[in-house]
């Protein structure tokens, strides 16, 4: 990993520049949250807790890796023993699962990586548009063949003056597995703050797309895991994010557009925690 030099925090600096000293309190928000919601009552912890041991029991016994011999145990006695456990004993399972999830999906942010990355974007993405304009980028010679191959269009101007007094949260329509990154160039390219963003956990086995994306704010999702707990964990990380002012990404239409048009169809789980964090905030007067 390269050597970056210590950064000196900018109080006008985005709020996605401190999240790492957030990173624990909103885990802490997330798990409050949940154990609050399914201890309220008896049947619906128990199910709870019945639903994840059996869904990751049933993972985990096809995978047969690492992940499995380390944890399928634990789900397996989970089963077991759920129904003769004690309301406590099962709040306090409930609430180690919730925590272990959320810091699994929880992102991460480096300002240093950030800078790193504005240099670093440019050619990786004309490398990937453009392969031949590759050599004039790494001679440095005139602007970024980027430039002239991504335009940005819109109400830019406005998007600026909206991010000073609230949280803004992008839709776009997900047509490659590029978005991400482009979205984020354009943004730097035009002065607007970075944004966190969820990405598939298994782009995180790359050892170079990984070392940026868990450090650009990036939070994982394991799409292999079923259980209604995990999916309710992730959203409220997301609303939880969005409440506390992060700029955030959402792809409504949950896969990619093959087409390139605007999905008719939007799934509106992640997405909708936008929706959700705007209520939370009115309720306490912040929106």
């Amino acid at each position: 990993l390269p050597r970056l030099k210590p950064y000196v925090p900018d109080p006008d600096d985005p709020a996605i520049f401190w999240f790492n000293s957030e990173r624990d309190d909103i885990i802490r928000e997330v798990v409050r949250r949940l154990v609050e919601r399914y201890a309220k009552n008896h049947g619906s912890l128990e199910y709870t807790l019945n639903e994840v041991a059996f869904h990751e029991t049933r993972r985990l016994e096809k995978q047969r890796d690492d992940e499995a011999r380390q944890a399928l145990g634990y789900w397996r006695g989970l089963l077991r023993r759920v129904a003769r456990m004690s309301d406590e004993a099962k709040r306090d399972a409930l609430r180690g699962i919730t925590d272990r999830m959320a810091r699994d999906i929880a992102g991460n942010f480096d300002p240093r990586v950030y800078q790193l990355a504005t240099r670093v974007t440019p050619r990786i993405l004309t490398g990937v548009m453009q392969p031949t304009a590759l050599p004039t980028d790494f001679a440095h010679i005139g602007a970024p063949a980027l430039d002239e191959l991504l335009r940005t269009e819109g109400e830019v101007e406005l998007l600026k003056k909206l991010e000073k007094i609230g949280t803004l949260v992008y839709v776009p329509t997900h047509s490659s597995n590029l978005d991400s990154i482009a979205l984020g160039y354009a943004l730097m390219r035009n002065d607007l703050a970075p944004v966190v963003y969820g990405a598939g956990k298994n782009l995180f086995t790359n050892p170079i797309i990984s070392f940026f994306m868990h450090n650009l704010g990036a939070y994982r999702v394991d799409r292999r895991i079923r259980a209604q707990l995990y999916k309710e964990v992730l959203k409220t990380y997301a609303c939880v994010m969005v409440e506390r002012g992060y700029h955030s990404l959402f792809f409504p239409g949950g896969t990619r557009s093959r087409s390139g048009m605007v999905e008719r169809r939007l799934k509106l789980g992640l997405a909708g925690s936008a929706v959700e964090a705007f209520a939370r905030n009115a309720a306490r007067g912040k929106a």
